[in-house]
């Protein structure tokens, strides 16, 4: 089905606990992804586990959640803060809803 991946095409797969929505990437997305027909709720907070920062900027679209990459300084400007080689889990709380197909 369509939320089995991102608007890039990267399987995602999604799990929850108490009232967050976690959303688990096999594959780093160097601009953010979208979580297609992901609808967050105005105040929501989204982080990136293994990422020391409170929270990710976001924005809701008509095709779902996007997420902006998590970014560090470096000496020529930001750069993407990749935060390991394997898998990359977003954690948005509260709960985010589906948009009906």
């Amino acid at each position: 089905s369509p939320q089995d991946f991102t608007a890039a095409g990267t399987h995602v797969r999604y799990t929850t606990k108490d009232d967050s929505l976690y959303a688990i990437l096999m594959k780093w997305e160097s601009t953010g992804p979208t979580f297609l027909r992901l609808v967050a709720e105005e105040g929501a907070t989204v982080r990136m586990l293994g990422v020391p920062m409170d929270r990710l900027e976001w924005k809701q679209s008509e095709a779902g959640l996007v997420v902006s990459p998590p970014l560090q300084d470096m000496s020529n400007g930001k750069k993407p803060n990749v935060p390991c080689d394997h898998a990359f889990v977003y954690k948005i709380t509260p709960r985010p809803t589906w948009i009906e197909p």
